[in-house]
């Protein structure tokens, strides 16, 4: 049965970790993140010292049962990584869309068949893993994504761009992954396709 994030739960993973800038909270069976246990989070400091943001750069959300997240994670101002590989999303929490940190997301092995009608400050981001998801047509802003360097898309019934194109996306070599995003953005900027419910 999934229940929802503890104090206990986050003690025991400062407890694991040398670091407050890296927390694990996968394997929970969590299905909410209630704001008491995340103002525990908000409230880490590289030390006890500090008066600057909070410390958390990468967080680790992965298997458990989110089918969304709370508005007040993008408080984690610093946040650089967030993994939310399978959980339950049916479709982008808003809130990713409201992180300028966030330069690496893992939200593959979910439920999730379309991007948000807007991208947000997902534009920054530089690492994206959406596969095994039930995407059908990656989003007509895609080429809006300047920083993006890695796009994993497996595993989705995609019909845009069409295979031709998105077969070009195999490489797991650092260059060859750049050099084929931008031949799928420059694609999709030459076949704008917005009856497909993406602008």
């Amino acid at each position: 049965m999934a229940g929802t994030l503890t104090i206990e739960d986050i003690a025991e993973a400062l407890a694991s970790q040398e670091a407050p800038s890296t927390i694990v909270l996968g394997d929970l069976n969590i299905s909410s993140i209630p704001r008491g246990p995340f103002d525990l989070l908000y409230r880490l400091r590289d030390n006890e010292d500090s008066v600057d943001e909070c410390a958390i750069r990468r967080l680790a959300l992965n298997r458990n049962r989110l089918r969304t997240l709370p508005p007040y994670l993008n408080l984690l101002i610093r946040l650089r990584y967030l993994n939310l590989r399978s959980n339950a999303f049916v479709e982008f929490p808003q809130v990713l869309l409201e992180m300028d940190s966030l330069e690496i997301l893992d939200i593959s092995r979910n439920c999730i068949s379309t991007f948000p009608l807007r991208p947000g400050t997902l534009r920054s981001i530089r690492v994206l893993h959406v596969g095994r998801n039930r995407i059908k047509c990656l989003p007509t802003y895609l080429p809006r994504f300047t920083e993006l360097v890695f796009l994993k898309v497996e595993h989705n019934p995609l019909e845009w761009p069409p295979p031709i194109i998105m077969n070009k996306m195999t490489s797991e070599d650092p260059e060859d992954a750049a050099k084929s995003i931008k031949v799928v953005q420059r694609w999709i900027s030459d076949n704008p396709r917005g009856s497909h419910g993406v602008k």
